[in-house]
């Protein structure tokens, strides 16, 4: 395959990306943050189990988000799912969700995702949301996952932070608008 033909592949799975993007966006509701959880949390029950990995989720109140559950569910699958995989010997994945106020007086949903993986060197940390960036091995990883949920987020008028130590874990802070 030539040079060519992949970069017209790669533009048409980005276009195709961009349409179901923008179907799906235009769908939003008023959720309750722990449903998208608990329904991210029953889908990658089995990669626990498989990687020996504990999830230890603690529900805070009950918080509400105007936003779109497949796109957001894809988020958190996205985010934890990277923390399994960062965990080849087992580990703990911890979850919390809360509301809080930032500088301007601005309340936020936050869900925090920690995990006790390998952490992420800081060479690499600024690059982790640029689209086709990974640092899995060829065939295991298109690079796509972080870049379309940063995407997302951003459309729900959110943010995310990432703070990772090398052997200590990684932890992810994403904030949504509260309802």
């Amino acid at each position: 395959q030539s040079f060519q033909e992949g970069s017209l592949r790669i533009i048409k799975i980005v276009e195709g990306l961009r349409t179901f993007s923008r179907q799906a966006s235009d769908k939003k509701e008023k959720i309750a943050i722990q449903s998208i959880l608990d329904s991210t949390l029953v889908l990658l029950s089995h990669e626990f189990k498989t990687r020996n990995v504990k999830v230890i989720f603690q529900e805070g109140p009950q918080i509400f988000i105007n936003g779109n559950m497949t796109e957001l569910s894809q988020v958190f699958l996205n985010i934890i799912m990277n923390a399994c995989q960062s965990m080849r010997q087992g580990g703990q994945i911890f979850i919390h969700s809360q509301l809080v106020k930032d500088e301007e007086g601005i309340v936020w949903a936050q869900v925090e995702i920690r995990d006790t993986g390998s952490g992420i060197h800081p060479d690499i940390l600024p690059h982790i949301f640029e689209p086709f960036f990974t640092t899995k091995p060829v065939g295991q990883g298109t690079g796509l996952g972080l870049s379309i949920s940063y995407g997302i987020i951003q459309n729900h008028g959110g943010k995310i932070e990432v703070k990772s130590q090398i052997g200590e874990g990684t932890q992810f802070l994403v904030f949504l608008p509260n309802a």
